[in-house]
Parts: structure tokens; C-alpha cells; sequence
């Protein structure tokens, strides 16, 4: 009988806090504590799988989504903001999701002694899926020259949630205004690897540039890369998935 394994997706801070950037009336500061724990959206038991080769999984598992449910996760896409996934809009019900998902961690399982069960908010799929699809269409870096137009978004967010999404997309948006490559960067490398944690300090100074007065962000690694592929999808792949969708 294969051992049972339960991964936890997710933005929580289960982590640790491994970046605080804080904007206040004197300017934006930056600093990494290396004492922290860090990581990616995967939260795992430290006696199961952990580090790269969990990151590794986690990309093959937004990857599978992608292109083995590909109607299914554009729909998510199309219709999720950084805070939520509006799935009437999508026209899609939960069991559309599970059967995706199901199928994706059996992939993942394929040629190991354990089964995988996840759970993780649509918030965190959406983020996943984000990334999939940006590395997807732009397979290699592309020259990415810094934009200042707005970009263009739809939030499906409500109540209080709507100034929570709609002040992560800033955040977002600004960071590939600043650092489009180093985002790039960031993406490419394995979740809970070092290279992520070095990307992600990299593109402290552009975060904390984007603040305003009076906000505080106390980030992981994970929740930059989630920045990252937030601002990356809007601007250099969602226009591409759009044409697609209405052919």
C-alpha cells in the first residue's frame, strides 16, 4: 500500500517571515532575515517531501493544469483577481476543478511509493496558474522593456476583499514597471530553491519602492514570486489567452 501525503498550498506565513518591506513617512526599507525559514506556495510536513523537490512539483503540477485542463484553467485565469476566483462567472462548479486537480496530482505521483492529496484556496491555484501560463507562452525570456501604462485588469473581489485585490495588482503592476527581467528571473527558478530566495531578495528595493505611505508588507519568498507572476501574466500573457479564448 502507498503512504498517504498531504500537501498544503497556500500564501500563509507558516513559513516564517522571510522579507519585511515597510513604507513610512521617511522612505521604503528592505531587509531579509536569513534566520527565516523560506520557501514557496507549498507548505510541507519537514519529514516528507520539502525544498526543490517539492518545487518541483509544485511547477509540474500548475504546468499540468495548464495544458492538460487547459479550458478549465483558462476559465480560472479569465475570471480570478489576486484575492479570489469568481467560478459562476467561469461558468465552472467545484467538481469541474476537482476533476482537474485530480488527475494533475496523480501525474505527480507517477513513479514514487506515495499517493498526494492538496488542498489549497482558489487564490492560490489562481497563482499557480498564473505562472504556468506566462512561462507557457514566453518558453524563454522575452525582452521585456520597462512599461509604464497602466494595465489593463477585471476584479471579481467584493466587500472588504476588493481593496485587498485591488492593492495587491498595484503592488504587482508596479514591481514589472520597475523590474520586469528580475521578475522574469524569479519565475524561472525552482520554488524553495536558492535561486528563488536570491531572485526574491533581489527585487526587494523595486517592492519597496512600489509602497505607499502607511503600507506594510511582511513577505516570503512565495508570496514575491505570487507578486511576480501576478504582474507578468496581466501584462505579457493574459492579452494572448483573451484572443485565444474568443476565437
Amino acid at each position: 500500500m502507498k503512504n498517504q501525503r498531504h500537501f498544503v498550498l497556500g500564501l500563509a506565513g507558516g513559513l516564517g517571515t522571510a522579507l519585511l518591506i515597510a513604507m513610512g513617512a521617511t522612505g521604503a526599507a528592505a531587509q531579509i532575515d536569513p534566520a527565516s525559514p523560506t520557501g514557496s506556495h507549498l507548505r510541507v510536513d519537514p519529514d516528507k517531501i520539502a525544498g526543490e523537490e517539492a518545487g518541483d512539483m509544485q511547477k509540474g503540477f500548475g504546468r499540468c493544469i495548464f495544458e492538460v485542463n487547459h479550458q478549465t484553467a483558462v476559465k480560472i485565469l479569465l475570471n480570478g483577481d489576486p484575492m479570489t476566483v469568481d467560478l459562476v462567472a467561469a461558468h465552472l462548479h467545484s467538481s469541474d476543478i476537482s476533476h482537474a486537480l485530480e488527475h494533475c496530482l496523480g501525474q505527480q505521483a507517477q513513479g514514487t511509493d506515495f499517493n498526494i492529496s492538496a488542498s489549497f484556496s482558489s487564490q492560490t491555484l489562481h497563482s499557480m496558474l498564473e505562472e504556468a501560463a506566462y512561462l507557457e507562452i514566453n518558453r524563454t525570456a522575452p525582452e521585456l522593456s520597462p512599461v509604464t501604462a497602466p494595465a489593463e485588469r477585471r476584479f471579481v473581489s467584493l466587500g472588504t476583499d476588493l481593496p485587498k485585490a485591488q492593492a495587491m495588482a498595484a503592488i504587482s503592476d508596479c514591481l514589472i514597471v520597475k523590474d520586469p527581467k528580475g521578475a522574469d528571473a524569479l519565475l524561472r527558478t525552482i520554488p524553495g530553491g536558492p535561486g528563488e530566495h536570491a531572485d526574491a531578495v533581489a527585487l526587494a528595493p523595486s517592492l519597496g519602492s512600489c509602497l505607499t505611505a502607511g503600507q506594510s508588507l511582511k513577505l516570503t519568498p512565495a508570496v514575491i514570486r505570487n507578486l511576480a507572476a501576478d504582474g507578468l501574466f496581466t501584462r505579457y500573457a493574459q492579452p494572448a489567452l483573451i484572443a485565444s479564448y474568443r476565437k
